[in-house]
Protein backbone atom coordinates (compact mmCIF):
# COMPACT_ATOMS: atom_id res chain seq x y z
CA UNK A 1 0.00 0.00 0.00
CA UNK A 2 0.96 3.66 -0.56
CA UNK A 3 2.14 6.03 2.12
CA UNK A 4 -1.17 8.09 1.66
CA UNK A 5 -3.61 5.46 1.59
CA UNK A 6 -1.67 4.13 5.07
CA UNK A 7 -1.86 7.46 6.20
CA UNK A 8 -5.69 7.69 5.65
CA UNK A 9 -5.79 4.23 7.26
CA UNK A 10 -4.02 5.25 10.58
CA UNK A 11 -5.86 8.12 10.81
CA UNK A 12 -9.26 6.22 10.73
CA UNK A 13 -7.41 4.10 13.83
CA UNK A 14 -6.95 7.11 15.71
CA UNK A 15 -10.15 8.56 15.08
CA UNK A 16 -11.64 4.91 16.25
CA UNK A 17 -9.32 4.69 19.04
CA UNK A 18 -10.08 8.17 20.49
CA UNK A 19 -14.03 6.93 19.42
CA UNK A 20 -13.59 3.61 21.80
CA UNK A 21 -12.88 5.91 24.78
CA UNK A 22 -14.88 8.65 24.18
CA UNK A 23 -18.18 6.61 24.49
CA UNK A 24 -16.93 5.00 27.48
CA UNK A 25 -16.35 8.37 28.91
CA UNK A 26 -19.56 9.60 27.72
CA UNK A 27 -21.05 6.40 29.48
CA UNK A 28 -19.55 6.95 32.51
CA UNK A 29 -20.47 10.73 32.84
CA UNK A 30 -24.38 9.56 32.66
CA UNK A 31 -23.51 8.34 36.27
CA UNK A 32 -21.51 10.81 37.61
CA UNK A 33 -18.33 9.10 37.13
CA UNK A 34 -15.43 8.86 35.49
CA UNK A 35 -13.93 5.91 32.95
CA UNK A 36 -11.05 5.40 35.48
CA UNK A 37 -13.45 4.79 38.62
CA UNK A 38 -15.63 2.93 36.41
CA UNK A 39 -12.61 0.77 35.44
CA UNK A 40 -11.93 0.52 38.92
CA UNK A 41 -15.02 -1.15 39.41
CA UNK A 42 -14.89 -3.50 36.88
CA UNK A 43 -11.50 -4.68 37.76
CA UNK A 44 -12.75 -5.01 41.68
CA UNK A 45 -15.92 -6.40 40.98
CA UNK A 46 -14.81 -8.83 38.55
CA UNK A 47 -12.26 -9.97 40.13
CA UNK A 48 -12.85 -10.69 43.49
CA UNK A 49 -10.63 -13.32 44.81
CA UNK A 50 -7.41 -11.59 44.02
CA UNK A 51 -8.20 -7.76 43.54
CA UNK A 52 -4.73 -5.51 44.37
CA UNK A 53 -3.79 -2.01 43.08
CA UNK A 54 -0.81 -3.03 41.37
CA UNK A 55 -3.07 -5.68 39.73
CA UNK A 56 -5.47 -2.49 38.32
CA UNK A 57 -2.61 -0.29 37.64
CA UNK A 58 -1.30 -3.14 35.27
CA UNK A 59 -4.63 -3.66 33.56
CA UNK A 60 -5.53 -0.45 33.05
CA UNK A 61 -2.45 1.79 33.06
CA UNK A 62 -4.11 4.12 35.78
CA UNK A 63 -1.51 6.06 37.59
CA UNK A 64 -0.83 5.04 41.26
CA UNK A 65 -1.97 8.41 42.92
CA UNK A 66 -4.94 8.74 40.61
CA UNK A 67 -5.65 4.98 42.04
CA UNK A 68 -4.96 5.82 45.49
CA UNK A 69 -7.01 8.67 45.08
CA UNK A 70 -10.17 6.07 43.38
CA UNK A 71 -9.55 3.72 46.23
CA UNK A 72 -9.83 6.09 49.03
CA UNK A 73 -12.76 7.31 48.25
CA UNK A 74 -14.21 3.80 47.73
CA UNK A 75 -12.91 3.40 51.47
CA UNK A 76 -14.61 6.21 52.81
CA UNK A 77 -17.91 5.87 51.08
CA UNK A 78 -17.44 2.28 52.49
CA UNK A 79 -17.71 0.21 49.27
CA UNK A 80 -14.42 -1.98 50.01
CA UNK A 81 -12.22 -2.47 52.42
CA UNK A 82 -8.02 -3.02 51.87
CA UNK A 83 -6.85 -5.72 53.76
CA UNK A 84 -2.83 -6.79 53.71
CA UNK A 85 -1.77 -8.74 51.43
CA UNK A 86 -1.08 -12.43 52.48
CA UNK A 87 2.09 -13.15 50.54
CA UNK A 88 3.34 -9.20 50.02
CA UNK A 89 3.34 -7.36 52.91
CA UNK A 90 4.14 -4.08 50.30
CA UNK A 91 0.45 -4.50 48.73
CA UNK A 92 -3.30 -4.73 49.94
CA UNK A 93 -6.17 -7.05 49.25
CA UNK A 94 -9.26 -4.87 47.79
CA UNK A 95 -12.51 -6.82 49.21
CA UNK A 96 -15.94 -5.54 48.42
CA UNK A 97 -17.91 -4.79 51.28
CA UNK A 98 -21.64 -5.80 51.09
CA UNK A 99 -22.62 -1.72 49.87
CA UNK A 100 -19.75 -2.09 47.74
CA UNK A 101 -21.39 -4.95 46.20
CA UNK A 102 -24.40 -3.44 45.55
CA UNK A 103 -23.37 0.36 44.41
CA UNK A 104 -20.40 -1.14 42.31
CA UNK A 105 -22.19 -4.22 41.28
CA UNK A 106 -25.68 -1.99 39.68
CA UNK A 107 -23.22 0.07 37.43
CA UNK A 108 -20.78 -2.97 36.37
CA UNK A 109 -23.98 -5.00 35.18
CA UNK A 110 -25.13 -2.36 33.47
CA UNK A 111 -22.31 -1.22 31.59
CA UNK A 112 -21.79 -5.00 31.15
CA UNK A 113 -25.01 -5.52 29.67
CA UNK A 114 -24.60 -2.33 27.07
CA UNK A 115 -21.48 -4.07 26.20
CA UNK A 116 -23.11 -7.63 25.66
CA UNK A 117 -25.98 -5.78 23.65
CA UNK A 118 -23.28 -4.66 21.43
CA UNK A 119 -21.62 -7.39 21.04
CA UNK A 120 -24.76 -9.53 20.27
CA UNK A 121 -25.61 -7.27 17.41
CA UNK A 122 -22.28 -7.05 15.81
CA UNK A 123 -22.18 -11.17 15.26
CA UNK A 124 -19.63 -13.72 16.36
CA UNK A 125 -17.95 -12.99 12.99
CA UNK A 126 -17.46 -9.16 13.52
CA UNK A 127 -16.18 -9.94 16.88
CA UNK A 128 -13.63 -12.02 16.22
CA UNK A 129 -12.40 -10.22 13.43
CA UNK A 130 -12.22 -7.07 15.34
CA UNK A 131 -10.36 -8.78 17.71
CA UNK A 132 -7.83 -10.64 15.64
CA UNK A 133 -7.32 -7.28 13.96
CA UNK A 134 -5.99 -5.12 16.65
CA UNK A 135 -4.32 -8.61 18.18
CA UNK A 136 -2.06 -8.72 14.71
CA UNK A 137 -1.93 -5.16 14.78
CA UNK A 138 0.09 -5.79 18.47
CA UNK A 139 2.14 -8.04 17.26
CA UNK A 140 3.22 -6.37 13.89
CA UNK A 141 3.49 -3.19 15.69
CA UNK A 142 5.55 -4.75 18.56
CA UNK A 143 7.49 -7.14 16.44
CA UNK A 144 8.60 -4.10 14.46
CA UNK A 145 9.36 -1.92 17.04
CA UNK A 146 12.38 -4.41 17.95
CA UNK A 147 13.79 -4.14 14.39
CA UNK A 148 14.13 -0.28 14.42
Amino acid sequence: MDNLLLTKELDRFYYLWRESIAIYEDWAKQYGLSNNVVMVMESIYNNRENCTPSSISHKWFIPKQTLNSILRDFEKKEYITLLPHPKDKRNKVIQLTKKGEEIIGKIVLKLRKLEFYTLNQMGKEKIDNMNDGLEEFIRLFREGGKNE
